[in-house]
């Protein structure tokens, strides 16, 4: 398995706080993947991050003349043309535009995906152990948030879908005019359908 080299960073090599602070924001955002638009296509927060993230990579190296690569960026980078010839060839088994439509699509998550890795292999490796360590701190953080969102999204859901009714008869009392209920489906075959709201009379 390559490793990464994470040598301390030398003397000579420029901090860039909105590249680094781009870079991070990709790797926190990277967990929320249910946070997307449909936008020609499926866009996800973290796929617009990382398209700055890859553009402003590519201005600071630029500015800088600076096309040098370390040695597990290069590594990545040999597996991404590799990958990228297998995944070319499929374009000449497309038969329909709904193929194609779907091939465009995963080429492009694939390219924003392996260039991140090289880019971010690249600026790991320059910034040494403390910056590896705070990109592994965030994306930890990131999934700690995640999680904790899902719960709060749960409970909410629970609370509407199941308590809040059960409240309504307790205070009000079982002879109240009006009761929400909520149904839910009672079918796999209803399993995508919307709940809907009734309102019985007493």
């Amino acid at each position: 398995m390559a490793t990464i080299a994470l040598d301390r960073p030398r003397a000579v090599a420029e901090r860039a706080p909105f590249l680094e602070g781009l870079f991070l924001a990709t790797v926190f955002s990277v967990t929320f993947a249910k946070l997307q638009w449909e936008v020609a296509g499926t866009l996800s927060l973290s796929d617009v991050v990382t398209g700055l993230f890859l553009l402003a990579f590519l201005v600071y190296r630029v500015e800088r003349f600076d096309g040098r690569l370390e040695r597990a960026a290069v590594i990545a980078l040999a597996f991404f043309v590799a990958f990228l010839l297998v995944y070319l060839i499929g374009w000449f088994n497309l038969e329909t535009a709904q193929s194609l439509a779907q091939w465009a699509k995963g080429m492009v998550k694939f390219l924003l995906h392996f260039l991140f890795l090289v880019a971010g292999i690249s600026l790991i490796a320059r910034r040494g152990v403390q910056f590896y360590w705070l990109t592994l701190g965030a994306f930890v953080l990131a999934a700690a948030v995640s999680v904790a969102f899902d719960g709060v999204c749960a409970a909410v859901v629970l609370f509407f879908a199941y308590l809040m009714p059960a409240l309504i008869v307790a205070v009000t009392g079982p002879k109240s005019y009006a009761v929400v209920s909520v149904i839910m489906p009672q079918s796999a075959g209803a399993a995508k359908s919307e709940p809907t709201a009734q309102v019985s009379n007493w």
